[in-house]
């Protein structure tokens, strides 16, 4: 670090303002958040620092394991997003958020770019940005991911580098920062089984302090004893439903992996740079350097990890991009533009064509998905429908909601309602099965109207609610039985109410 000096963080500087440049003109396409995860991850950092900073239980999740063993598992991120919670319109602060902190996020690849001592390190970033449409929005939505994936590029650096009290450190806060803060730690793992016996103590002790580290921050944690829990629910419960499909929660599209189409054009930029490199360590032998094949296993551990659900993607482009250039810089030391066109001008006009050709229209095309997916971020889509429901209900009260993905917009607008379940429905399930059921039953009209409305007032006890207007069933029983009032409609939602509810 010290013989970079001035000129190493010059260049962080110069590299991390061009990003805030390029995810300002991103984010600020549309006055909205992205995602509804937003809405939840701004509220609540508004919430911690205005009301409490921890809480015993989470009330706006009445019908869900959060209502009275909630533990925050990414503290230390909502931490992170209070400053940006000062400004009168929560959504400028959270889009202000992923610009600082997804910029950072791609300057900490660029660091350890230049901390290993890559060939080309601008080029290699570029190439970051091109990962595809998915890891790019991905890294636009104001979750803990844009905070973790810096959090794993320092991981990876310090353990390929040996630095094991600077691995320890980073394990720490990660654990404190994102739930699933585990990851790493299976590289180290992996590390170690791997090792020569040579390294094996080493590749030992690098384990051994980022374990303790995690432990620690386990330890310390606000939310202990609860956070073990969250962390087993979260990580392992909810993976185990996913690929298991044991029963179907409909949890989002991100739990799930790509299709072959979408895995190949998505990623394109990506699987060209990997074809060459492999070519370029076949015809070379084992020329790679133990930090690449180092990288290379993490980096094939996560894109395991993606077929199995594409919410890895990431970690898997930019840890992948971090191989290539290790490759490189392993595999051509001597490679300079100047002396390859001089060697083989056939061969670099060739490469040169196949480039513009091939690579360079789909950089093009990722770069315009990326553009449109941002462009595309409406209002949401209740909104305007708060008044009603705020109008209908008392303080405190509960309001029933068709899906599980409603209630972080709800409370973004509200939070002086409850509802029944947030951000995933997972937390519900395991909390209470049949509780789950009857909840999925009445949101799809599965039972009779009676049943529903016995359900809704006994069960639920919620006279109010609020429903996407996809739910069409359910809807028809609303506008057929006597016992219901529809309040609001439009296009996206409708608002009903139960019995003597105004």
């Amino acid at each position: 670090m010290k013989k970079h000096g001035g000129i190493f963080w010059i260049e962080g500087a110069v590299v991390y303002l061009a990003l805030v440049a390029l995810w300002i003109l991103f984010q600020f396409r549309t006055p909205y958040l992205p995602e509804v995860d937003s809405y939840y991850h701004i509220k609540m950092a508004y919430l911690m620092r205005t009301q409490h900073w921890v809480w015993h239980g989470f009330p706006w999740a009445q019908f869900s394991l959060w209502k009275d063993e909630f533990s925050d598992g990414c503290f230390l991120f909502h931490v992170i997003l209070m400053p940006f919670t000062f400004f009168n319109d929560l959504a400028l602060g959270g889009k202000l958020a992923i610009v600082v902190l997804s910029s950072a996020s791609f300057t900490s690849l660029f660091l350890v770019l230049k901390l290993n001592r890559v060939r080309y390190p601008y080029y290699w970033l570029l190439i970051a940005l091109l990962g595809g449409e998915f890891f790019i929005w991905r890294m636009g939505v104001l979750r803990p991911q844009i905070l973790s994936t810096m959090l794993m590029m320092g991981a990876v650096h310090f353990l390929i580098q040996k630095k094991e009290r600077s691995f320890a450190v980073v394990n720490f806060i990660y654990a404190l920062s994102y739930v699933a803060s585990f990851i790493p730690l299976f590289f180290a793992g992996g590390v170690w089984a791997t090792a020569p016996k040579a390294e094996r103590k080493s590749a030992a002790r690098l384990f051994v302090f980022g374990l303790c580290a995690q432990a620690l921050a386990f330890v310390v944690h606000p939310y202990f004893p609860k956070n073990l829990r969250f962390f087993f629910v979260q990580n392992i419960y909810v993976m185990y439903l996913a690929v298991s499909q044991s029963v179907n929660l409909y949890l989002g599209g991100e739990f799930f992996p790509f299709d072959t189409r979408q895995l190949l054009l998505a990623h394109f930029v990506i699987i060209a740079h990997l074809i060459l490199i492999l070519s370029l360590s076949w015809r070379k032998g084992s020329a790679l350097s133990s930090e690449s094949k180092k990288v290379f296993f993490f980096s094939a551990l996560l894109w395991g990890m993606t077929f199995i659900s594409k919410r890895f993607t990431e970690y898997a482009v930019p840890i992948s991009v971090l191989f290539f250039a290790l490759a490189w810089r392993d595999l051509l030391p001597a490679f300079s533009f100047q002396s390859a066109y001089k060697k083989s001008r056939k061969v670099f006009v060739w490469g040169s064509v196949l480039w513009l050709v091939i690579i360079g229209p789909r950089i093009f095309r990722n770069t315009l998905l990326s553009i449109q997916d941002f462009s595309h971020v409406h209002a949401s889509r209740f909104e305007k429908a708060i008044p009603i429901i705020h109008q209908a209900t008392a303080p405190l009260e509960t309001v029933y909601t068709c899906d599980w993905d409603n209630a972080p917009e709800l409370f973004y607008f509200d939070h002086s309602r409850q509802y029944l379940v947030m951000m995933d429905p997972t937390f519900m399930y395991y909390w209470n099965p049949e509780i789950w059921k009857k909840w999925f039953q009445i949101s799809n009209a599965q039972i009779s109207a009676d049943q529903i409305v016995h359900e809704l007032s006994q069960t639920f006890k919620t006279r109010v609610g609020v429903c996407p207007q996809f739910f069409m069933a359910f809807k028809g029983i609303v506008l057929q039985d006597k016992r219901f009032r529809l309040l609001y409609e439009d296009p996206q939602v409708f608002v009903f109410s139960l019995g003597n509810a105004p």
